[in-house]
């Protein structure tokens, strides 16, 4: 079971779990998941601070595009 420190990073599947193997959702736990897992979240430090900010796909996709540009170098003279 995740705790509220547990990140989940890149693509994942979520199911049931019986005994001794993998099972389908109820309908409730569809929904809840769904609703829990739609939008991404991005997670940062803030000093030794652990913070999330929910995004949409396309704030989450302007984001990833920022930070991933080499960083801006002075023109020679």
């Amino acid at each position: 079971m995740l705790g509220d420190y547990d990140i989940i990073h890149g693509t994942f599947f979520v199911c049931g779990l019986t005994r001794d193997d993998f099972t389908d959702l109820t309908p409730q736990q569809m929904k809840h998941y769904e609703e829990l897992y739609h939008d991404p979240q991005l997670f940062f430090l803030l000093g030794k601070t652990l913070c999330v900010e929910h995004t949409t796909p396309e704030g989450y996709a302007q984001f990833m595009q920022a930070t991933r540009q080499p960083p801006h170098q002075e023109q020679e003279r």
